[in-house]
């Protein structure tokens, strides 16, 4: 099994398969107890698909001090191949998954399609999913087949626009950009930012610079707004904002060419690789300004003419009304619901 993940151990419910600790939160939260309860067909794999960084979070295996360096390397070519080392390996995990379970291939009986795998990831854990659509040339080709078999749609929630390789507005706000804060500091700021509900964008043309400067928290709009942060239980709390794991690694990602490669041929040139497989973009309208600047980013790379020869991806983008970054934990019914209403 994958070093890269969290242990063996799952929350098996009728149809589900849960790995690690975000899925049975948001299940949880779902009011999802039973196997009745439970949408049938449906796999979630919230913690598998994480930031690379975020490996030493629970149980899984904390990253040695070797593989620290390269990633904290100056060389996008060492960042990115230690990056496709880990998607390898994930991807060997899902095989062993497949086999281990004894997953059902997908199918269809009377239009209803059932079986496979799904794979829903989320903010800066999305980054893995497409650095593995980005590398299917790398896998071996029984591993790649077999894959390619059981895989249904991969989810990228509310991903930042860093993520996607994509430039920011250098006069925007963003901590991670912030010179002036310490590394404690820019901790903090980060979580104002992913907490906060901050006013709708109706869509993603009205994502502009100047929008996004003139844009108000809710809470500066309505004083009574409920704050993400305060309906978390303390544990909760702390499995997602692990101080010592980020005073390990630190809050730095990758070089952006790095993410902009991986978007090139995850999405944009995938030469034909498994094409069936389809990605869902989802942007919460009220998160923080730089999933929604990263969304449309995208949209604007897919509408380019496409040049002879080149394929991409079969990509929908998905406006998630009255979400903020943190809506898995808010709205956790809805979003189970929104997974099982594009999983195929």
């Amino acid at each position: 099994m994958s070093r890269a993940v969290s242990s063996s151990r799952a929350c098996h419910l009728e149809g589900i398969q849960i790995k690690a600790s975000s899925a049975r939160c948001i299940l949880r939260r779902s009011g999802i107890s039973k196997p009745s309860e439970a949408p049938r067909g449906l796999f979630i794999f919230c913690d598998i698909f994480i930031a690379p960084y975020m490996r030493e979070y629970g149980d899984s295996t904390p990253f040695t001090d070797e593989e620290l360096e390269r990633y904290h390397s100056s060389d996008p070519e060492d960042q990115e191949a230690t990056l496709c080392v880990e998607c390898l390996e994930l991807a060997e995990f899902m095989a062993h998954f497949i086999r281990f379970e004894h997953l059902p291939a997908p199918r269809e009986s009377n239009g209803v399609k059932s079986g496979g795998i799904h794979i829903f990831t989320w903010s800066t854990g999305s980054v893995p999913a497409l650095a593995l659509l980005a590398n299917l040339e790398a896998l071996d080709k029984d591993l790649s087949n077999l894959l390619e078999e059981y895989m249904g749609t991969i989810f990228i929630a509310d991903l930042p626009s860093m993520c996607y390789g994509i430039p920011e507005p250098a006069k925007l706000y963003h901590p991670f950009r912030d010179t002036s804060l310490s590394h404690e500091e820019t901790f903090e700021q980060m979580l104002f930012f992913v907490f906060t509900y901050f006013e709708p964008f109706e869509d993603l043309a009205s994502v502009t610079p100047s929008s996004i400067e003139a844009r108000k928290t809710l809470a500066e709009v309505s004083p009574e707004a409920k704050i993400t942060k305060t309906t978390f239980s303390l544990g909760e709390l702390e499995g997602l904002t692990n101080r010592q794991v980020s005073d390990r690694i630190g809050l730095g990602l990758v070089e952006w060419v790095v993410y902009a490669e991986n978007v090139r041929r995850a999405l944009l040139d995938t030469k034909g690789i498994w094409k069936n497989v389809k990605v869902v973009l989802g942007w919460g309208s009220m998160s923080f300004w730089s999933t929604a600047w990263g969304a449309k980013s995208v949209a604007e790379l897919l509408e380019m003419p496409v040049p002879e020869g080149i394929q991409r991806r079969d990509v929908q983008i998905v406006r998630l009304d009255g979400a903020n970054h943190m809506f898995i934990y808010d709205r956790p019914q809805q979003t189970v619901q929104f997974i099982v209403e594009k999983m195929h």
